[in-house]
């Protein structure tokens, strides 16, 4: 869903609107609070997880203790801890390099990118306060040159249909 670290971590079983397909995130960076796209994999994964330990304060509670100290934490997951359940995920899939939050972050935003999502979208749902940090993240691959000669070559040949008519 492209969130930071800290706004995975302080996910809450309220903030999921599976019926909306939203997730809201309290209190960002800068204290802003939004609304992301859910997608429904994500929220089955969520669901998955939940179940691990059924607490109805946190997504991801700190994992210390008995079961029921876990179902009723309200300490989070550490970060060291994610960010080394990312890495032995990574590297039991084969992938070879150093994979982390951020870089997920930033895999999404050129995915959205590659998809057509508009700019100003993918600023709104990385909760960034200037569309130049936005651009940051946008890395130009092979697709998005791709939609970008296609798309170029689709308004060119409508123009050129239109000029034609006319002539």
């Amino acid at each position: 869903m492209g969130l930071r670290l800290e706004e995975t971590l302080t996910l809450r079983p309220k903030d999921i609107q599976a019926k909306n397909q939203q997730v809201y995130i309290h209190c960002s960076k800068g204290g802003k609070s939004r609304m992301v796209p859910l997608p429904r994999v994500t929220l089955l994964a969520l669901r998955r997880h939940w179940a691990t330990h059924r607490n109805d304060q946190l997504l991801f509670p700190r994992l210390s203790g008995d079961t029921n100290t876990i179902k009723t934490t309200s300490k989070t997951l550490d970060r060291g801890s994610l960010q080394r359940a990312i890495k032995i995920a990574t590297q039991s899939c084969g992938i070879p390099r150093n994979i982390t939050i951020r870089s997920l972050r930033h895999s999404y935003a050129t995915h959205l990118i590659e998809k057509g999502v508009d700019t100003r979208v993918i600023q709104h749902i990385l909760s960034h306060a200037h569309i130049k940090t936005t651009q940051r993240y946008l890395h130009l691959t092979s697709v998005t040159q791709i939609n970008a000669r296609d798309q170029i070559a689709n308004l060119m040949d409508a123009l050129t249909i239109a000029w034609e008519s006319q002539s």
